[in-house]
């Protein structure tokens, strides 16, 4: 490989530095939802069952959003706005049942120009309450699997207009009354990802600082959450699940910091020194 090949690929890797936007992404995910039924008396005459009434009702609201202007999103699709973008999508119940019920949302943003900020934000509660009737002596669980994932590429930049963060949740909660007596179940998992620090000694100022980087979280978990109705009368109950993501940054490009220019510079010092002792050689 020839010396000016090196220095153009070296040319080439900071210009692509200089430009590269940092980006924030995080996601949601959870279902298929499943139901499972136990007879807590197997003598009595009732068998175990579970009706619901609006299984498929489902409350959604997202927004992307910058300085400059915002778009939202009550339905499923994508909304869109500068440099900021949010997904949602939800299937499956119906309105008498619940089971295979899944919904996800998803969001990414990078900084606009200038260091302007951008950000998303939105939840998708599905089911939303949805009510139902459980039989005597019978316990329920609703299960599920959740996903959340929030990542950052840069995370923060000091010299380069601020910071990103992310934020990614799915819970599962249900409540059931028999008379006055009540009962409750809930699960959940949370994801969070701005920043990670390292501290160094740079040779070249004879100093230490902070390094910065991106941080990444990713987390799949079984969800559940059970009653268990031990009276001989049925049970009233509702059940809901969320997936809630939001996210921001105002890093416009991940520049390097200037020590990084110091070491480049001197890496073409050293390549453009061999270059010459070569030449030197050959005369």
């Amino acid at each position: 490989m020839s010396i000016r090949f090196k220095l153009a690929l070296t040319a080439v890797a900071l210009a692509a530095a200089a430009s590269a936007n940092a980006t924030s992404f995080a996601s949601a995910s959870i279902g298929p939802i499943q139901i499972q039924l136990v007879d807590l008396n197997p003598y009595d005459s009732v068998l175990p069952s579970i009706t619901f009434t609006n299984a498929d009702n489902t409350y959604l609201w997202a927004y992307a959003a910058n300085s400059q202007s915002s778009s939202y999103l009550n339905s499923a699709g994508t909304a869109t706005a500068g440099t900021a973008s949010i997904t949602v999508s939800n299937s499956g119940a119906t309105a008498t049942s619940l089971q295979g019920a899944q919904s996800s949302i998803s969001g990414q943003v990078s900084g606009g120009t200038g260091g302007t900020s951008a950000n998303f934000y939105g939840y998708v509660n599905a089911p939303y309450y949805s009510s139902f009737t459980l039989s005597a002596n019978t316990a329920v669980r609703f299960s599920t699997v959740a996903n959340v994932t929030a990542s950052t590429t840069v995370g923060y930049s000091p010299s380069n207009g601020g910071s990103e963060s992310v934020y990614g949740s799915v819970s599962l909660w249900a409540n059931g009354y028999v008379g006055s007596s009540s009962q409750s179940g809930s699960d959940g998992i949370n994801g969070y990802a701005n920043y990670t620090t390292s501290w160094v000694y740079d040779p070249l100022t004879a100093s230490s600082h902070y390094i910065y980087a991106g941080d990444q979280k990713s987390i799949t978990q079984t969800l559940s959450a059970s009653l268990a109705n031990f009276s001989s009368s049925s049970m009233s109950g509702t059940v809901s699940a969320q997936t809630y993501i939001n996210g921001s940054s105002n890093i416009a490009a991940a520049v390097p910091e200037p020590e990084t220019y110091a070491m480049l510079l001197a890496g073409l010092g050293v390549i453009g020194a061999v270059a010459r002792r070569r030449r030197a050689r050959s005369l």
